[in-house]
């Protein structure tokens, strides 16, 4: 389902329309309170938690996995080396567990937040850069 099946083209489409999608997203969002910084892991937060998180959230969580690929198909290094089964669902749990136990960082951008989660969760092995 990840990296392996697309081809470099295909992939800029996708994330070409998942930005688009994401900004679309954004926009209609309802409006954050004066207080919550829409890219902080608060306002993340409350669309990734539950049985079925909003489309902002799988969009937002897809981009990743594509970014993470685009740096392992350009001779780039990726960030994290999931195994090939994983899933979009095992990744949004994965930063869900992550928030959850770290709640005192949720103020801080969910990129980041994402990231290291993911970084933590599956890291790669050691190896010679590419």
């Amino acid at each position: 389902m990840l990296a392996a099946k697309h081809s470099m083209g295909g992939v800029m489409i996708r994330i070409a329309l998942r930005a688009a999608l994401l900004i679309g997203s954004v926009a209609a969002a309802p409006a954050a309170s004066a207080q919550e910084d829409p890219n902080s892991g608060n306002f993340w937060l409350r669309h990734c938690q539950g049985q079925t998180p909003t489309p902002l959230c799988a969009g937002y969580l897809n981009g990743f996995i594509d970014m993470n690929w685009v740096l392992s198909a350009s001779n780039d290094n990726p960030l994290w080396c999931p195994p090939e089964t994983a899933t979009l669902e095992q990744m949004r749990k994965v930063v869900l567990a992550r928030l959850d136990s770290r709640p005192q960082n949720l103020h801080q951008p969910f990129a980041m937040l994402v990231a290291g989660a993911l970084m933590s969760a599956f890291p790669c092995a050691a190896r010679e850069p590419k």
